[in-house]
């Protein structure tokens, strides 16, 4: 009985190199698209402010939990909209200075800014984060408006 060659289960060079070439003829395409079709480059241009105005917010919050941690109302209150400025009390608008409240009566010890979401028109930014006592670690949440060329905290929640 004449034995048949064992056939070798790895893929010719030619196939592996062969789907390399699809890759590379597909990322060809892609950028030329972006160079050439009339709405391209606008496209990326577009990405790249929408995720420099995203930094900017998320800047603006990691400053606001900064001065929240250091107990620093003036410079918190620096931070916030028009609009938060006066859902606060008058003795806090009349001194310019936001009181600045702990969770759970400690003294905050870290603060840190997550990922964050841009809403459409580009006004409004949702900014996940974590402040942290000696203790423990809660989730917030800051929601920043655009005012100007600003960003501004308009809301700042802590989950307990």
């Amino acid at each position: 009985m004449a034995s048949e060659p064992k056939q070798n289960d790895a893929k010719p060079f030619h196939a592996v190199a062969g789907c390399f070439g699809i890759g590379i003829f597909f990322l060809i395409i892609f950028v030329l698209i972006i160079l050439f079709h009339p709405l391209g480059p606008a496209l990326w241009f577009r990405w790249q402010a929408d995720s420099a105005s995203l930094e900017a917010a998320q800047d603006t919050a990691q400053l606001f939990l900064d001065a929240v941690r250091n107990e620093d109302g003036s410079s918190a209150y620096g931070l916030l909209s028009k609009d938060f400025r006066e859902r606060l009390s008058a003795e806090e608008r009349n001194s310019g200075k936001m009181n600045v409240a702990v969770a759970g009566g400690k003294r905050l010890t870290e603060c840190k800014v997550g990922h964050g979401k841009l809403s459409h028109d580009e006004g409004l930014a949702t900014i996940e984060g974590s402040v942290q006592t000696k203790d423990e670690q809660y989730p917030c949440r800051l929601v920043l408006v655009k005012e100007g060329r600003s960003w501004r905290v308009d809301l700042f929640t802590v989950q307990r």
